[in-house]
């Protein structure tokens, strides 16, 4: 009887304070599952292969699961965009050393949610790789991104939705200087 209501108590406490979603930007975890350090080995050795970015010495990135509304507001910010009228869909984002992902992100399970790994541990490399290399813009670290991630889509067989004009477009001359 004393575990049942131990249990109700439990239930009733996260419906109340609203977890998960409450604690916003507080759950962390990723990296200490053996599924996503698997699925991550893979990835970056595949990345160390068809990338230009050595992968020694290269470690795991922190992983913060969000909520999605968390998470677009603070892209919208970083952009300079009003939340309110912000209405950019964003899966991932990667900030010095940290990934930022939505809750129920699951690159194992989730063909989308995989393509958007492999496009933020781009990010990780082109930050963390003893491999230097400079870019002149913003658009084209995620022209790098975007085009990896598209080679590796269809290395595997994945769907990846990305428009290649897109990826072609962030190609082309920078239209502002990258910001230090």
């Amino acid at each position: 009887m004393k575990i049942r209501n131990i249990m109700a108590l439990i239930v009733t406490l996260s419906l109340f304070l609203g977890a998960p979603a409450f604690a916003k930007e507080t759950v962390r975890y990723g990296f200490d599952e053996p599924r996503f350090t698997a699925l991550y080995d893979d990835i970056v050795n595949w990345l160390g292969i068809n990338t230009r970015y050595s992968i020694k010495e290269v470690g795991h990135p922190e992983m913060r699961f969000v909520d999605k509304e968390f998470l677009k507001n603070m892209i919208c910010r970083d952009k300079g965009i009003e939340t309110s009228e912000c209405t950019l869909n964003v899966r991932a984002a990667y900030d010095k050393g940290v990934m930022w992902v939505g809750l129920g992100f699951d690159p194992m399970l989730v063909e989308e949610d995989k393509i958007t790994f492999v496009h933020e541990l781009v990010h990780h490399l082109q930050e963390q790789s003893p491999t230097k290399v400079s870019f002149a813009c913003m658009q084209h670290i995620e022209h790098e991104a975007y085009k990896t991630e598209l080679l590796y889509a269809k290395e595997f067989g994945l769907n990846d939705e990305t428009n290649p004009i897109f990826v072609k477009l962030l190609s082309l001359p920078c239209r502002s200087p990258i910001d230090k």
